[in-house]
């Protein structure tokens, strides 16, 4: 009995090392290298074995400079490779290795890459001749995707290789910022709707971001923005936390979202709490600053804020234009003005003279969709 178990024991032992080993054995790339029918090959320089998933074939080597021990396989492109019998031989011009056109192309830094549907050098020693130039990281772009008939990110145009280049559209990230003019306010929409409209109907890839969802004290519009009816250019450097939701400021903003583009439209309420027009502008820039320190390519659009036709109208109109004369000093192609003031009339106001109708909103939409589109901003 104890005889049996100890037998037992021993099969079961070098049945599990043999499943070890299976395990740990890479594939064969060829049942070539198998010529006695073992289930054992031998490519690159050590054992292999052959399995159902081994085919009876394997690429060519390019070149048999890459069977460095001589065993007949070579390593090209990241897989072995079978050399023919004259190219370990032969030293004509067909048989050198062709040289890559870009280095990119080695994408396992093996010194062999794969271009237009065959393996290439990338580099090649002093002491060999080379077939076509050294390669470079400095290619060419295809000028379109149909050159490339083997689907290998490479083709072939002007008789020189080239790289094939997604013509994917990446959207582009806007956050409208602001006070109630962005939030939108009790049964209307904000001008956010009609400006989303005027990016569809011109085929412009976007993408709103911001953490506020719905209008103030309305759900009849939903899409991203950081909005707040009421909040004020100081609000949003030092944050507020009210019935118009929480303004976490700027800052937190930017690092949350990172938007290729700010719509803002601030300073008006700054106005009706008696702020300084000059104080007011400063804070603004402030803002602006801070947008540029947490992303320095974000193009900012900002409004010289629509009138008011109520308390405090003259302050409101003068915060306008003291804005645009900031833009103007600024001369930063990152920061652009949009005009709301120019066209806009009291017929585009609701009863409170202070926000606008969906005349009004379509008005600001068109602005700031002037300049959006001005600045080469639609993709």
């Amino acid at each position: 009995m104890r005889l049996y178990s100890f037998s037992a024991l021993l099969i079961t032992s070098n049945l599990l090392l043999s499943s070890t080993v299976l395990s740990a054995a890479p594939l064969c790339q060829s049942a070539l290298s198998d010529p006695d029918n073992d289930g054992w090959g031998w490519e690159n320089n050590q054992s292999c074995r052959v399995s159902t998933q081994t085919t009876g074939s394997s690429a060519l080597c390019r070149n048999g400079q890459s069977d460095t021990d001589g065993d007949g396989w070579g390593w090209e492109n990241n897989q072995s490779c079978v050399v023919p019998e004259n190219s370990q031989e032969t030293n004509t011009e067909s048989s050198l290795p062709v040289s890559c056109i870009s280095a990119d192309s080695d994408t396992d830094n093996d010194g062999w890459g794969w271009e237009n549907g065959m393996s290439c050098r990338v580099s090649v020693p002093d002491n060999e001749t080379q077939a076509e130039p050294t390669a470079t990281a400095d290619t060419p772009d295809c000028s379109a995707g149909f050159t490339d008939s083997d689907n290998d990110g490479w083709g072939w145009e002007n008789n020189q290789s080239c790289r094939v280049v997604s013509t994917e559209v990446i959207p582009l990230t806007i956050m409208p910022v602001g006070d109630s003019i962005t939030h939108g306010h009790r049964s209307v929409s904000s001008y956010r709707k009609p400006f989303e409209v005027l990016l569809r109907e011109n085929d412009c890839a976007f993408t709103y971001v911001g953490s506020q969802r719905t209008n103030y004290f309305f759900d009849g519009y939903r899409s991203p923005h950081e909005g707040y009816s009421g909040h004020t250019a100081d609000d949003f450097l030092t944050g507020n936390n009210n019935a118009a939701g929480d303004n976490r400021g700027i800052s937190h903003s930017m690092a949350a979202y990172l938007p290729d583009v700010v719509l803002l439209h601030i300073g008006s309420n700054d106005m009706k709490l008696g702020e300084s027009i000059d104080g007011t502008v400063a804070e603004i820039d402030s803002m602006i600053n801070i947008i540029h320190q947490q992303k320095a390519t974000t193009t900012i659009l900002l409004a010289n804020v629509v009138p008011w036709y109520g308390a405090p109208q003259q302050s409101v109109n003068s915060l306008g234009t003291k804005i645009e004369a900031y833009v103007r000093q600024l001369s930063d192609s990152r920061i652009r003005l949009v005009d709301v003031r120019s066209g806009y009339s009291r017929d585009m106001m609701i009863t409170d003279g202070i926000h606008p109708n969906a005349a009004g909103e379509a008005h600001i939409a068109d602005a700031f969709f002037s300049v959006f589109d001005n600045a080469g901003l639609c993709r």
